[in-house]
């Protein structure tokens, strides 16, 4: 009996474990538009509790390289629930290079990220006409 409990307690644990490691391993997707040195970057990033806000900046940290800086706080006016809460962010960056590329941290750890280029079309004067 005794070997069974130590059992179901190390697989608990190692299952534990592995989930933590796979949600902190997984790519947060961002969007991307640019338009003349100018990336409006957008997209919906986890929180690991339910009264977590997010503010994001940005900053250079090389010559093309940028940071995404995103910060989390609890809010005391709302009850709180450790579940991971989807929260939507938006920032722009300018840059005077392009392309430029971006890494993220949260609350100082490292974040994975991609992010994905987004082709504003222009509207046409003619309906019909747009190229795809």
């Amino acid at each position: 009996m005794c070997g069974c409990l130590f059992v179901f307690v190390l697989l608990v644990s190692v299952g534990q474990a592995v989930e933590s490691h796979v949600q902190s391993t997984r790519v947060i997707i961002l969007r991307d538009e640019l338009t003349a040195g100018v990336h409006r970057i957008s997209g919906i990033v986890p929180v690991s509790v339910s009264c977590a806000e997010l503010s994001v900046r940005a900053e250079q940290v090389s010559g093309k390289t940028y940071r995404l800086l995103f910060e989390t706080w609890q809010n005391p006016s709302l009850h709180c629930t450790k579940e991971e809460t989807p929260r939507w962010i938006k920032t722009v960056v300018f840059t005077e290079d392009e392309p430029a590329s971006f890494v993220a941290t949260m609350d100082g750890e490292y974040l994975p990220i991609s992010i994905e280029p987004y082709a504003l079309r222009r509207a046409s004067s003619t309906p019909g006409t747009e190229k795809p």
